[in-house]
């Protein structure tokens, strides 16, 4: 379970985040998505609302630093450590939040079912 929502996540977070990074101009044709805009509007929206539901099943600023961390700026636990001292008194209270923040996605009913893991 904790695999599959860590898959998730990273997933949705790559399509979202690649695309911010990558200038269209600097793409060649048979690299510019194959989707509508309607299709990428659509997409959009719905990745804002996945990360805006992860939101509200965070607990506090040091699990919401760790999911950021991890999945968006794809930082190590000793990276975000570094980053938030202020949040975490050990880099093993990281690896401990992102165990627990992922155990518990992962036994989320409603999250799970709109991921299509139920």
């Amino acid at each position: 379970l904790q695999l599959c929502t860590g898959s998730v996540v990273i997933d949705s977070v790559r399509a979202q985040s690649w695309s911010e990074m990558v200038a269209e101009e600097s793409l060649t044709p048979s690299q510019m998505p194959q989707s509508s805009a309607d299709e990428e509007a659509l997409e959009r929206v719905q990745r804002g609302e996945f990360w805006q539901e992860i939101d509200e099943l965070l607990n506090d600023d040091a699990e919401r630093a760790v999911v950021i961390g991890s999945y968006v700026m794809g930082l190590k636990p000793g990276e975000i450590y570094g980053e938030r001292p202020d949040l975490f008194s050990n880099v093993n209270d990281v690896y401990n939040v992102k165990r627990n923040v992922l155990s518990r996605l992962g036994r989320n009913t409603d999250l799970r079912q709109r991921m299509g893991h139920a």
